[in-house]
């Protein structure tokens, strides 16, 4: 009985010295009371999680209750990935993912604080992964539970398994013709992936594909497949011009010929004509002999020539 005494004593002290306490959930944070106990609650057990969601603004927490919080604002990352075709050749893709923590929804974020378990301090940065500058909560980190751990343990996973199950059908060869059919396979698997949490844990803003690199020899077989396609439309090109050039001289030639042909046959016609008919010759030739003052060979007698005086004008 003394002992509890000296004990309820020094809590009354040791609350006199403290005080009240409070305790601020910052901006684009949800958090919720969770109840521990300690000295100078007698050591009586924590009723842990209580009460409603809270959002951001000042709370009461006493001594020993504190806010836990999860944050829920949006973050952009650029995340490295790999994956192996079919025929194993291995390719490397960067996509930008812009995410946060679905907090709209409470059961989110009673869900999220009973998984999770804040990790006390930001991770190292990796290497394999860029976020924007504001990738990091403001909020005690003992206490929170960060975008960027929400996106290691729901998002990172997701999106790994969908690239690996997309790319893994297509041969290497065709990779890069069908790059964005490829990476809308990608976000409907990513898509899936995603609704298999129950709740729905996050939400997806935006996915963009910023890169996607071959190896090596594949970039020089790519680079030389691309130099052998136009070498082949530039023949192709000049094959077509050819072409186009005989079909011309081919109808220049129907076209002379059938010249040729009218020109033959309107000599056969006036031919026949003036052999029915020889005088009408005969005046043409000392018609225009005189209009050109020429000679005339008169045709009944070849040993006599008429010296024509051309018409005055």
């Amino acid at each position: 009985m003394k002992n509890r005494l000296t004990t309820f004593v020094a809590a009354l002290a040791m609350l006199s010295l403290t005080g009240c306490s409070s305790q601020d959930v910052p901006p684009a944070h949800k958090g919720r009371m969770f109840d521990k106990t300690g000295g100078l609650a007698l050591w009586a057990g924590g009723r842990g999680f209580e009460g409603p969601i809270l959002g951001p603004g000042t709370y009461y927490t006493g001594i020993y209750p504190e806010v836990r919080m999860v944050e829920c604002g949006q973050r952009t990352v650029k995340e490295p990935l790999s994956a192996l075709t079919k025929d194993g050749v291995q390719f490397s893709l960067d996509i930008y993912i812009s995410y946060g923590a679905a907090c709209d929804v409470e059961n989110v974020v009673l869900t999220l604080l009973t998984k999770l378990s804040p990790e006390g301090a930001p991770p190292p940065a990796s290497a394999d992964k860029k976020e924007d500058a504001s990738s990091h909560s403001s909020a005690d980190p003992k206490l929170t539970i960060t975008a960027d751990q929400i996106y290691r343990v729901f998002i990172r996973p997701a999106m790994g398994e969908a690239v690996r199950e997309t790319v893994s059908p297509y041969i290497a060869n065709d990779v890069n013709a069908k790059r964005e059919e490829i990476f809308e396979k990608v976000k409907k698997a990513f898509a899936d992936n995603l609704k298999k949490q129950e709740p729905q844990l996050v939400t997806i803003y935006n996915l963009n594909l910023s890169n996607l690199d071959f190896p090596d020899a594949m970039d020089a077989a790519n680079t030389e497949r691309a130099v052998q396609s136009i070498k082949k439309d530039i023949a192709i090109a000049q094959r077509e011009k050819v072409l186009a050039e005989i079909e011309t001289a081919k109808l220049d030639i129907t076209k002379k010929d059938v010249e040729a042909q009218a020109e033959a046959k309107k000599i056969d016609v006036v031919g026949a004509a003036l052999h029915r008919n020889p005088e009408y010759y005969v005046r043409d030739v000392y018609y225009y002999a005189a209009e050109k003052g020429g000679s005339v060979m008169v045709p009944s007698n070849p040993n006599v020539i008429l010296q024509m005086t051309p018409k005055k004008p």
